[in-house]
């Protein structure tokens, strides 16, 4: 760098610093700490809303549980009928082959 770049930052920076004198300084509003004060109290309060009451953890714990109980016993149900419909559409494709594969002399007979 030239000495003439020197001195045209150092009279920037000179510049810079005293503009900066004649400032005070920065005063806050007398009620400021107490309003700063509440909003974070607010912050940390729940909020009220539908599912408000989710956000305390023994609660939300005990609602997690009742809805895995359910889905366990659930599933365990369908599971349980499935072999019942199983057996029923058995059942039922047996009936089904008796009735229109069986041999045509069953009903079909020349007994009169």
């Amino acid at each position: 760098m030239s000495t003439n770049e020197n001195e045209e930052i150092e009279k920037r920076i000179n510049d810079t610093i005293n503009s900066l004198e004649g400032l005070g300084k920065a005063k806050a509003n007398p009620f400021f700490y107490t309003r700063l004060e509440a909003r974070m109290q607010q912050e940390l309060l729940p909020a009220n809303g539908p599912f408000a009451f989710l956000s305390n953890l023994k609660l939300s714990v005990a609602v997690l549980t009742l809805f895995m109980v359910l889905n366990v016993v659930s599933i365990f149900l369908i599971s349980g009928s499935s072999n019942d419909t199983t057996v029923q559409e058995e059942a039922t494709l047996e009936t089904f082959s008796e009735e229109f594969f069986s041999e045509a002399d069953q009903y079909y007979s020349n007994d009169y």
